[in-house]
């Protein structure tokens, strides 16, 4: 037993001792311009934003980004729509969205204002928080009094999990799906880009690299019916997503857990 804690140690690893996710804040140009670059990470997992697609990435700011190491494993946003309105949340207002770091209280968050059918100004926020050893909580607020949503014609807020490109080897499963029946290459194709289901059913746990402590990551949302939505991105690319399907919705709390495996010694921080 002892051996066997001494290769782990020795490879690297540390499988119990787990610390809470530190802010950590970098930098990079952008149009003549330097922009922060948040973070909450623990080990060499991390999760925030402006960090897409293996680098640092301006004009998505909506976008949270889950890395290991250099590995995305996912990316959250949120999806908003009313009559005659959508987007990320929903139709942007120009130049009224920023991004806010909270150094004293370890947090990052996203607001934007939008305009609601009378004309009203809200603004949407949501905001990543330290949880406690090796977790984060992401939690959104739609600017609305709770008495006034239902109000709203055809008002919808749902969470989006943006799966990375090599997911379907990466592991990714439900812990409500025994398997996921993934799409063939030319099912897609005959969908001519369009979504099509691979999954139907109830969504709350999404488990990422299970079996790879290094790498794995568990993303869990308030249980709802949902879906894995999949198509094909340049005519040859499988692209994928997790919808959650509800209009409404007290529950805004989205819990991501880095694991008991996270490297030892790492220093986090964006991808090069």
């Amino acid at each position: 037993m002892k051996f066997a804690l001494y290769l782990l140690l020795s490879a690297g690893w540390v499988l119990s001792v787990f610390a809470e996710p530190v802010l950590k804040v970098g930098s990079f140009p952008s149009k003549g311009a330097t922009l922060e670059q948040p973070s909450l990470a623990e080990g060499n997992k991390r999760i925030g934003l402006r960090e897409l697609y293996g680098s640092t990435f301006a004009g998505q700011d909506f976008k949270i980004g889950v890395y290991a190491g250099k590995e995305e494993i996912c990316r959250i946003y949120f999806l908003g729509s009313f009559r005659g309105s959508w987007g990320f949340p929903f139709k942007t207002i120009p130049g009224k969205e920023r991004v806010a770091i909270d150094r004293t209280k370890s947090t990052i968050s996203y607001c934007k204002e939008y305009q609601l059918p009378d004309k009203r100004v809200a603004e949407f926020r949501f905001t990543l928080v330290p949880e406690g050893p090796g977790r984060v909580r992401l939690n959104w607020d739609p600017g609305i009094p709770e008495k006034d949503l239902s109000s709203i014609p055809n008002f919808t807020l749902k969470p989006v999990v943006e799966l990375a490109p090599r997911y379907r080897e990466g592991g990714f499963r439900l812990a409500e799906a025994e398997k996921i029946h993934f799409n063939d290459l030319e099912s897609l194709k005959r969908q001519g880009g369009a979504e099509f289901p691979a999954y139907l059913g109830k969504v709350s746990r999404l488990l990422f690299h299970a079996d790879d402590p290094a790498k794995r990551v568990e993303i869990t949302l308030p249980l709802c019916w949902g879906s894995v939505m999949e198509r094909l991105a340049g005519g040859k690319v499988p692209f994928g997503t997790v919808q959650r399907n509800w209009a409404i919705s007290n529950e805004r709390n989205i819990f991501i857990d880095f694991g008991t495996g996270s490297a030892a010694g790492s220093k986090g921080g964006s991808v090069k």
